[in-house]
């Protein structure tokens, strides 16, 4: 299933979702999208509120694909992949976050002490 499924109910009506990237239509699997939860599990960040900060001040970091609910606070998602390739770039990619088990930077080091 790909995003582009999830924006539209059966009956073709919108599901108000608030698409944020105005770029060509992509697909994007199901098990790649993240929030701002999984973003700050994987990168190794504190809080999530990181993330946010990461979206609004820097401008190499990758929109988010939609907007889950209406406001400046709603609720974004990504594309891992995207998060990745920039978290690899910048260096802020903990060795082993990119594991497709789920698994997060701050679960893996907990079972290594």
């Amino acid at each position: 299933m790909c995003l582009s499924s999830c924006l539209h109910s059966p009956t073709g009506e919108h599901s108000g979702i608030v698409v944020v990237e105005a770029v060509a239509a992509r697909k994007v699997e199901v098990d790649q999208i993240v929030g701002a939860t999984e973003i700050s599990n994987r990168l190794g960040l504190r809080h999530t509120t990181h993330v946010h900060q990461l979206r609004k001040s820097n401008p190499t970091f990758p929109a988010p694909i939609a907007q889950l609910s209406p406001g400046p606070s709603g609720a974004y998602i990504w594309c891992w992949p995207d998060i990745e390739w920039w978290a690899k770039r910048m260096g802020r990619l903990p060795l082993g976050a990119s594991n497709a088990d789920g698994s997060t930077a701050r679960s893996r080091h907990k079972e290594r002490a």
